[in-house]
């Protein structure tokens, strides 16, 4: 059982199930990016922000409304994806006042939930 806090204050307490099925089919992808230099912890930042969110139950589908207290959440998650582009000519998303910030990742993590 996992107590967090939503966005108003509210405290909830929350059962949470993850497993883990690249096979499944999945209900939304949860993503975020990233401009950096290349440098591996802004990746593994990511990565570990995704993990921590559906270990927290900080994620959910929107079609089925946020976890209520007392709810057993059930993810269901496939693998990592990690997107990584290279802005070579410093016109696509490097800014100018910091050109060595040339590469994006993007993280997605396909994620099937069910709440009880």
């Amino acid at each position: 059982m996992i107590r967090r806090e939503l966005e108003d204050g509210t405290k909830i307490d929350i059962t949470i199930y993850l497993t883990i099925n690249p096979e499944a089919e999945f209900d939304y992808f949860t993503s975020s990016s990233s401009v950096h230099d290349g440098t591996l912890v802004f990746k593994l930042e990511l990565i570990n922000d995704y993990i921590c969110n559906v270990i927290c139950g900080k994620t959910y589908n929107k079609n089925m409304g946020e976890p209520k207290s007392n709810n057993t959440v059930h993810y269901i998650v496939g693998n990592l994806v990690v997107l990584n582009e290279y802005d070579m000519d410093h016109n696509k998303f490097c800014s100018k006042d910091k050109p060595f910030l040339c590469e994006r990742t993007t993280v997605l993590l396909p994620i099937r939930m069910s709440l009880e």
